[in-house]
């Protein structure tokens, strides 16, 4: 996909499309040690009250990396799709907070 990689997804192929990776988050972690792309992030609380979570374009946490703040109401979930897409240059890193049985992200990796 590098340097012949088109930037309008109309013009994909199935090829293309099968490079999207997605993860359900259960704990702290990397999700992805590379640059990449954010399409989707939802999270799902786990029906013991209000869920939330941190995604940080970063490999660690830190009050410095760029995060988006994830929220959902107890018993309930919320999706944010983004287009055009978000780019993470640090990787994809995921806190998860209080109440959530899973964070869903939908990304795909880039590598020059």
């Amino acid at each position: 996909m590098a340097g012949q990689y088109k930037l309008d997804p109309k013009d994909w192929s199935i090829r293309d499309w099968k490079n999207i990776a997605w993860e359900s988050v259960h704990v702290d972690g990397i999700v992805c040690p590379s640059p990449a792309f954010v399409f989707s992030l939802s999270i799902h609380s786990d029906g013991n009250g209000e869920a939330d979570a941190l995604v940080y374009d970063g490999l660690s946490l830190s009050v410095t990396n760029k995060h988006i703040q994830l929220y959902c109401a107890d018993e309930r979930y919320r999706h944010s799709a983004y287009w055009p897409p978000l780019y993470f240059h640090q990787g994809i890193y995921v806190n998860i907070g209080t109440n959530v049985d899973s964070v869903i992200i939908q990304y795909l990796p880039w590598r020059d």
